[in-house]
């Protein structure tokens, strides 16, 4: 094999190895950021401005989200992209819910809350008997329960 062969073979595999590792960066690279976390945080309160602990705060139709903490702060990651809307839910609450974009962090979320109220319908409380570890069963009366 001639010198000038083997140096061309060698600059030919070089090349060949550095095209290979620069596709295969890209890719990686390219693939990596399409599959990038998004942020999404705020805070939830009432219409006065009081902060609501424990609101359920999620991309509807998703699994991604979060409960608020004692300040009604909340914050979670997602990797949906684009058009969503985030709900927020407390049981004495009405729901609420924000259309946002995402492809960016989303950062410092206002959500306000409106107070429903639940009505309940009658509740009756009635006793008839219990059962004691031993055994013997003991009968009560209306004026035991008062």
């Amino acid at each position: 094999m001639s010198d000038v062969h083997l140096r061309y073979t060698i600059h030919y595999d070089m090349q060949s190895l550095l095209r290979s590792t620069l596709f295969f960066m890209t890719t990686f690279l390219l693939s990596y950021t399409s599959y990038a976390q998004h942020t999404v945080s705020g805070k939830v309160t009432q219409y006065n401005g009081t902060p609501i602990p424990g609101v359920n705060v999620y991309l509807e139709n998703t699994i991604d989200g979060a409960t608020t903490d004692s300040s009604g702060v909340f914050k979670f990651e997602t990797f949906e992209e684009g058009e969503q809307t985030l709900v927020a839910e407390e049981m004495s609450y009405q729901t609420a819910g924000l259309p946002i974009t995402l492809d960016s962090d989303v950062e410092g979320i206002a959500l306000k809350m409106k107070t429903s109220s639940v009505r309940l319908d009658n509740v009756t409380v009635t006793a008839g008997s219990f059962e004691a570890s031993n055994g013997e069963a003991t009968i009560l009366q209306p004026l035991d329960i008062v």
